[in-house]
């Protein structure tokens, strides 16, 4: 098992020539990370977070993603995404490529969405934090305390290099909005992180974060509905449980996907991925072929929550 020293030290050596799945790949598989949690936090994941933050910096290519809803009834949450992604590889000049993504990703018995412009792998930071925390909220902060300082320096360059990019693209706007759903005590439930740009392009970069959490305080019976990514068109219908009333949450998502599709082709493309999750397990209702199947356990999905002393 490679020894933990070795790794700080190859590590910052040559930050730039890692990803950050390898950094992250590396240090679960050092014995002295694996075994202590509090280790993780107190210096592996500073390392991670470090390495991130310059991993952004040497990366060329943003990708842009969106849209995503999710619906959340008494029994099931209902996660719907499109597939487009436009990726820039050269933000002065407005170069851009356009591609396809599964963007409902499973760790275990947590299934996660991201919506975002970004130039490093969110996804494998979301992986991560699934398998950290307990609770979803749990896995809402250990992702923001992970990616925090990466897109700071990411954020830091682009305004530097690209202000124009950094106004249109940034100013007022989440660069990153992550939702955890899952079960807990019988209860489907969602955590939702918005990380929003606040500052102008003549003042130093600045990070909000707006936080749901799904049922939360709320009776568990509530209904809720969560917008993440390009959702302009979406927000101007000033959506109510009234919109609901005569539509299966399926049909509901696909509605208010095609309709953000049709505002806003740019950067919305299908197909539809819809999954459905319960306590009894969770399936696709639909989904493209860059979507993997539903993997093991499908059962008894429910995590207790800690209980306060």
């Amino acid at each position: 098992m490679e020894p933990f020293l070795s790794i700080i030290t190859d590590i910052r050596a040559s930050k730039s020539k890692y990803s950050v799945a390898s950094i992250i790949r590396r240090l679960n598989n050092c014995e002295r990370v694996r075994d202590d949690f509090s280790e993780i936090f107190r210096v592996s994941w500073i390392l991670v977070v470090e390495c991130l933050s310059l991993f952004c910096i040497y990366s060329q290519q943003l990708n842009a993603q969106t849209c995503i809803v999710i619906r959340r009834t008494p029994n099931a949450i209902f996660i719907g995404a499109d597939s487009k992604t436009v990726t820039f590889t050269d933000l002065r000049g407005g170069i851009y490529s356009v591609g396809s993504k599964c963007k409902i990703k499973q760790e275990g018995k947590t299934f996660f969405a991201i919506s975002g412009n970004v130039k490093f792998d969110v996804d494998v930071i979301a992986e991560e934090s699934s398998k950290k925390g307990t609770l979803l909220r749990e896995k809402s902060d250990i992702f923001g305390a992970l990616v925090r300082d990466g897109l700071v320096k990411m954020l830091e360059d682009i305004l530097t290099t690209s202000p124009n990019f950094y106004q249109e693209w940034f100013s007022g706007k989440p660069a990153i909005q992550v939702a955890f759903c899952g079960i807990e005590s019988g209860v489907p439930g969602y955590s939702v992180r918005d990380y929003v740009v606040t500052n102008r392009i003549n003042q130093p970069v600045r990070i909000s974060v707006n936080r749901t959490e799904i049922p939360g305080a709320r009776p568990a019976s509530d209904n809720a509905t969560s917008i993440m990514g390009a959702g302009i068109a979406i927000k101007n219908l000033h959506l109510t449980e009234a919109f609901w009333q005569d539509k299966t949450p399926v049909n509901g998502i696909k509605m208010l996907i095609n309709i953000e599709r049709r505002d806003n082709g740019f950067l919305v493309g299908g197909p539809i991925d819809i999954l459905r999750l319960t306590e009894e397990g969770a399936e696709w209702i639909q989904k493209k072929s860059e979507c993997p199947d539903i993997q093991p356990p499908l059962k008894n999905l429910t995590t207790k929550p800690k209980i306060p002393n």
